[in-house]
């Protein structure tokens, strides 16, 4: 599976930091809950933006755990049973990209 490196992450993490800053919460961004999560990870695209996407969901090492690609209903429900409890992040690529960070309970 593909990899990410180390600092390639923490500018994820920042991007989304600032994203949520500057964005109304759900307005036209994804939504990924619940979080924390035990079961399984829902994410839900605006009605609106719903494209041909891919999501990948990330450990704090950088290697993907999960991948889906293309994707267009505007839910995806990601299975999450065998994950150790631990924070990940995830990419949603469409036309743009977005991040998020959940917490594996």
């Amino acid at each position: 599976m593909k990899e990410f490196t180390l600092l390639g992450m923490l500018l994820m993490a920042t991007h989304f930091c600032s994203a949520q800053a500057q964005h109304a919460p759900f307005s036209t961004e994804p939504r990924a809950y619940p979080n924390p999560v035990t079961g399984k990870l829902v994410i839900e695209l605006p009605v609106d933006s719903v494209e041909s996407y891919q999501f990948y969901l990330l450990n704090v090492e950088g290697q993907v755990v999960r991948a889906f690609t293309d994707l267009r209903n505007s839910r995806l429900e990601v299975p999450l049973p065998d994950l150790q409890p631990g924070i990940y992040l995830y990419e949603i690529r469409t036309h743009r990209s977005f991040f998020g960070r959940i917490i594996r309970k």
